[in-house]
């Protein structure tokens, strides 16, 4: 049977829960000098269960959906087949996990209260401490009982009905009964763990009819990226496809509150650690004992990703989902983070052993060992962190240096143990980083996001502040000025670099005929994916590149070993270096589709005046074409809208990465833009040619 508690006391309507912690330690304030554990608590804790269910994705009811948002499922301009849950009793923290070593890129949205439905959140997939994803990340949904679940590299209707398409305004159909599920069995290698029931939610909906009407769905669209050798010239195995059958969904609801009834608000002391929410506090099972990777060498900063929408009261119960989840759902024994920060400032107690010391967490695989990971709870890809938050966290990672020697501004070598998908380095390969540095500067991912990333250099003041206070036993003074955008240095070879607290937003391109392309990003944006994961295989960056003309052109040439290893970023923008479309020419043919018939010669002739042969189209985002031309390229949009892109400028636009790269698609071609030059507009910007230098200036707006 499934057992649920709720943590919040003053609430009439859920049952109060008293924490029972076995083993309770003394935080000591300004002791730093001796020998004086500064531990919040050790292993033995609260013992508080969260409500949580499992449920194959097979037995979810396929449902299409027309949104462009879920273009990575399937192709052409149908609708999509998503895989939508509709469970009894509400929950908050969303899961995949799997068997084995796949590759899957997934989405999830949710049903609010009042029928709308959520932004899609992507599920990024979670690297354990072995290098290898069973799982996505805990995703906080918001409270609801409906969910729909778009994935990139699964087969979501194999051996199923027709997907049915919902009533307009018609009410969700509610799940039918079925056998109450297994309880997750506990992991035998955590003895002293307290297992968390799965018991009691019924699996989806029945399957239901759409008359004929084929399923898109994306198998087969991004082949599964591995390495594979071949032995005796026989041809390799075929990768294993994945079904919706191969995946489970996991429904958390965490609760609100905490286990004594109070949170305890981050606030500046005048030495000392800052106040924590303790494990026991928020309530954390029983974890398996620790592995101490010490010294501490680096901090990594993380976000959860999810909804912001979250209070106070909440957010405690969106640290126990993850808890449970990393504990149980993915067999990792405790949660993978050190610490984790609110956007209300408070500060949690992570991963049991003490923070003072070093357990080993995971949550940058590949570097767990001699890091010490800290998260903020939502997602700031799409959202600002607030200044209580980024306060707290810097302070957080100020002690955590000062207590272990650390320069929160300095830099640290630090090596992989690990190989992966994803990773930036492998087994073996190491960089200089900074003490104080982010996921994203060792995966190829987004994580923490954009704002957050862009707040590195104020974190790092502030820990600095913390640090120095800690190691002079001295009174911490918080800042008085509020955040400022600032971006850190990445991490290069062996060798220390200067701190760059502010990315410059103008840069210069040298081209191959001698003149320059000059690029000034006035919105101080980037590309829309990480161009070196598309050459590294990696498989979000792929689904994302995946439906564009972009990725069509990328993930062709990286193919085909066409690109560089690396790229080069100006003014914030990524540049392919050595990719024009005269190295293109040669493979169009099996790039794009070759214009064989009358009609489709008549339509693209009339460009060829101008941009010379026509090598063949390609088929865009929303029924837009594309000619590929001997000397340019030429849009034909669905809207009947036509831009003319001459060579020097379709290659200035090729090198940012097409409607990939921060200018989007083209919109506007002008001939006469001033004395003689010619300017193409884009969603997001211009390239401009100068006649009289042959030189090209790129405007990000």
């Amino acid at each position: 049977m499934k057992q649920r508690r709720h943590l919040n006391p003053s609430s009439r309507k859920k049952t109060p829960v008293i924490a029972v912690a076995s083993t309770l330690a003394v935080i000591a304030a300004g002791a730093f000098g001796g020998n004086e554990i500064l531990k919040t608590q050790d292993v033995g804790s609260a013992n508080i269960q969260v409500s949580t269910s499992t449920a194959s994705l097979a037995d979810a009811e396929s449902i299409i959906v027309d949104d462009p948002a879920v273009a990575t499922q399937g192709e052409g301009d149908e609708a999509r087949t998503v895989k939508e849950f509709v469970r009894d009793e509400e929950f908050s923290v969303f899961g995949l996990t799997w068997e084995g070593d796949r590759d899957i890129v997934a989405f999830v949205r949710a049903e609010r209260p009042d029928g709308t439905w959520s932004e899609w959140y992507e599920m990024d997939a979670e690297p354990g401490p072995d290098g290898v994803a069973n799982g996505t990340e805990p995703i906080y949904v918001e409270k609801t009982k409906r969910v729909q679940v778009s994935t990139t590299n699964v087969d979501l209707v194999a051996h199923d009905a027709p997907a049915k398409a919902p009533a307009e305004n018609a009410p969700a159909e509610q799940p039918a009964e079925a056998p109450a599920e297994t309880a997750h069995a506990v992991d035998p290698s955590l003895p002293d763990s307290a297992p968390v029931d799965l018991s009691g939610f019924t699996p989806g909906t029945a399957p239901s009819v759409l008359g004929d009407r084929a399923l898109p769905t994306n198998y087969g669209e991004i082949a599964p990226v591995a390495d594979v050798e071949e032995l005796d010239d026989q041809p390799a195995e075929a990768a294993p496809v994945t079904t919706a059958a191969d995946l489970d969904a996991v429904f958390i609801e965490g609760g609100e509150g905490t286990a004594d009834g109070a949170i305890a608000p981050a606030q500046y002391n005048t030495s000392g650690m800052p106040r924590v929410v303790s494990r026991a506090s928020w309530g954390a099972g029983k974890s398996r004992t620790p592995y101490y990777s010490e010294p501490t060498k680096a901090i990594t900063i993380h976000h959860t990703a999810g909804s912001n929408n979250y209070t106070a009261a909440q957010a405690p119960g969106i640290v126990r989902g993850i808890w449970s989840y990393h504990a149980h759902n993915l067999g990792w024994g405790d949660v993978g983070y050190n610490a984790l920060v609110d956007k209300y400032g408070n500060i949690y107690e992570g991963r049991a052993g003490g923070l003072d010391r070093n357990p080993q967490g995971a949550h940058v695989g590949g570097f767990n060992a001699h890091t010490w990971g800290i998260s903020m709870l939502g997602n700031y890809q799409t959202a600002a962190p607030t200044p209580a938050s980024l306060n707290a966290m810097g302070e957080m990672i100020g002690w955590k240096a000062g207590t272990a020697g650390l320069d929160p501004t300095g830099k640290t070598w630090l090596t992989s143990d690990a190989n992966f998908k994803g990773s930036k380095y492998s087994r073996g390969q190491g960089a200089n980083f900074n003490v104080v540095n982010a996921h994203r500067d060792f995966h190829y991912n987004t994580c923490p996001g954009d704002n957050l990333y862009g707040q590195m250099g104020y974190i790092r003041n502030v820990a600095k502040a913390k640090a120095d206070a800690v190691k002079s036993n001295r009174a911490y003074t918080p800042p008085a000025s509020n955040p400022q955008q600032t971006t850190p240095t990445p991490p290069e070879g062996n060798t220390p670099a200067p701190s760059q607290p502010t990315p410059p937003r103008t840069g210069t391109v040298p081209n191959n005929d001698g003149t320059n392309t000059t690029i000034n990003n006035l919105a101080n944006t980037s590309s829309k994916v990480s161009f070196e994961g598309i050459m590294n295989g990696d498989p979000a960056a792929i689904a994302t590149a995946v439906g564009t003309v972009g990725g069509a052109v990328l993930l062709f040439a990286a193919g085909n070993g066409m690109l560089p290893k690396q790229v080069t970023n100006v003014a914030n923008v990524e540049i392919i270096p050595g990719i024009t479309l005269a190295s293109l020419r040669p493979y169009v043919g099996q790039l794009v589709n070759v214009v064989g018939s009358p009609e489709a010669k008549q339509k693209w002739s009339k460009f060829e005046p101008m941009l010379g042969q026509l090598d063949g189209v390609l088929q865009g985002v929303g029924g837009d074409e594309y000619g590929i031309f001997e000397k340019g390229i030429a849009l034909l949009s669905s809207d009947g809208n036509q831009v003319i892109m001459p060579e020097k400028i379709a290659d200035a636009w090729l090198k940012q990465g097409l409607d990939l790269g921060p200018l989007g698609k083209p919109v506007k071609s002008d001939a006469a833009a001033n004395n003689g030059d010619i300017r193409v507009d884009f969603d997001r910007g211009s390239i401009t040619y100068r006649v009289t230098t042959g030189n090209l200036d790129i405007d990000v707006k």
